[in-house]
């Protein structure tokens, strides 16, 4: 776990919290650059951000930076329930807000919270890149429709049956394409497969 906090007696004061609590708060950063510095050294599991930290960047700043760089989820902290902190920090993947001073019990709730969003994010997105593999690399024709009918997303098998590209396909619509140019079509989403045979 990593702090980013530019008020050492507070960092140091939520580090021994976080202590108690069972987490590794393995560092205390005060700046964007500090931050990044310290994540690089040690993936942290999440991030604790001050919204309000010394630099050219604030933390909501150096929060994309870390989302972007290492995909760490971070819970931020401010002195203020300010809705337009809280409205610029919701640029970048909402995982909470903590107003200091902290409980103990809020600390631990929230951390929780945000690890396990993570790690269903995580695994979600895992999903994805499987069945998009499995999609794409299929040696069956498919498409994910609309309901409209309109095509969402084509396979390269379905292209090849089809002898359109994939762009023409999804502009056109299948709906538009599939008279007479195939025997079946296999649609995910939006209803039952559509039933081409003639």
């Amino acid at each position: 776990m990593l702090i980013v906090e530019d008020e050492r007696a507070v960092a140091l004061a939520l580090k021994d919290v976080l202590h108690q609590l069972g987490y590794d708060a393995f560092a205390i950063a005060d700046s964007a650059e500090d931050a990044l510095a310290c994540a690089l050294k040690r993936r942290p599991d999440i991030v604790i951000m001050d919204i309000g930290i010394k630099g050219p960047m604030d933390g909501v700043a150096a929060a994309q930076m870390l989302e972007t760089r290492f995909g760490v989820p971070v819970v931020y902290l401010t002195g203020h329930d300010e809705s337009a902190a809280i409205g610029h920090a919701r640029t970048t993947e909402d995982y909470g807000y903590l107003l200091k001073p902290v409980k103990s019990a809020e600390l631990r709730s929230a951390l929780e919270v945000a690890l396990t969003k993570h790690d269903l994010s995580d695994r979600l997105r895992v999903s994805e890149e499987r069945f998009r593999h499995a999609f794409d690399n299929s040696p069956v024709g498919m498409t994910i429709n609309l309901q409209s009918g309109r095509g969402l997303r084509i396979n390269a098998a379905m292209c090849d049956m089809l002898g359109y590209s994939e762009n023409d396909v999804i502009e056109a619509g299948v709906a538009e394409l599939r008279r007479g140019d195939f025997d079946c079509l296999i649609g995910f989403g939006g209803g039952s497969p559509i039933d081409t045979a003639n």
